[in-house]
């Protein structure tokens, strides 16, 4: 079966080839359009020529099928091999077009595969990554075992805030409209740890952090989850030491971040448990 190419490639470095330089115009008119023929016609550089072939002929401008033997024959980087019939006593060529894959093979492949090992690692973890669904409204007395939520009227329960935290959050953020830096503000002082750092306030440069986490991650629940998963998770809230997390880094900001080391998003390694 041919390869049916519709490009025949002509490297520039043919001009100065050692085998085709003394080629006169008309012989290296000759092997091109031949070549031409062959990504047609033929498969991984080879042609096979039935007897008469007057079409190859009449493409290559010689008078008959013994003159195009002789002819192909000519040619540098190409072996013809005669196969005469003892049946029908026809006589058929095969033509070979030497180093053929090496400049004419399509080498898409290899530089796809290439091209995708080159993709930094923190873009195939973001391709990677299977979002959220949205959240589906609990029917009263279910309990959400992931998330620690529970209703009674199919809406999402909050807890009732706590007097004492009542200065942990600006007023207006618990009323704040989802998704916005002043809701999750709100959600963090509710559902984190106590022991974790409150967020007092919220400057632009830290709000336009939590828009940006937001646009990855739209869900309320999600957050929510990743807020009370913080408290199940014995590196991240037992007593600062050598196996826990340093008590610094125990703050909204932390979560909003990129690891230092792996550059994976803490909110993300939270939800897989790694500081468990």
């Amino acid at each position: 079966m041919s390869d049916q190419g519709q490009w025949f490639k002509l490297w520039c470095s043919s001009l100065d080839d050692p085998a085709l330089e003394n080629l006169s115009n008309d012989k290296w008119a000759v092997w091109a359009k031949l070549g031409t023929y062959a990504k047609r016609h033929g498969a991984g550089g080879e042609l096979e020529i039935q007897s008469m072939a007057r079409i190859l002929c009449a493409i290559l401008q010689v008078p008959d099928f013994e003159t195009l033997c002789v002819t192909i024959g000519c040619l540098p980087n190409v072996n013809l091999e005669l196969q005469n019939s003892s049946v029908t006593g026809v006589t058929n060529a095969t033509v070979t077009f030497y180093n053929w894959h090496r400049f004419q093979g399509d080498n898409s492949a290899h530089r796809v595969r290439k091209f995708r090992e080159n993709v930094t690692a923190k873009k195939r973890r973001e391709e990677n990554i299977v979002k959220q669904p949205p959240p589906t409204p609990l029917k009263g007395g279910e309990q959400d075992a992931e998330f620690g939520l529970s209703n009674g009227n199919g809406k999402h329960r909050r807890p009732k805030a706590d007097p004492k935290a009542g200065e942990m959050f600006a007023p207006g953020w618990e009323s704040a409209v989802w998704p916005s830096p002043k809701r999750w503000a709100w959600l963090y002082n509710e559902f984190a740890p106590k022991a974790w750092a409150p967020l007092r306030a919220l400057d632009t440069d830290r709000s336009e952090r939590i828009r940006r986490r937001l646009k990855e991650w739209p869900e309320e629940r999600y957050w929510v989850g990743i807020f009370e998963r913080i408290g199940k998770l014995q590196f991240l809230t037992a007593e600062p030491g050598p196996n826990s997390m340093r008590e610094a880094n125990r703050n909204a900001d932390w979560i909003l971040q990129n690891g230092a080391k792996d550059h994976v998003a803490n909110h993300l390694k939270i939800l897989e448990g790694k500081f468990s």
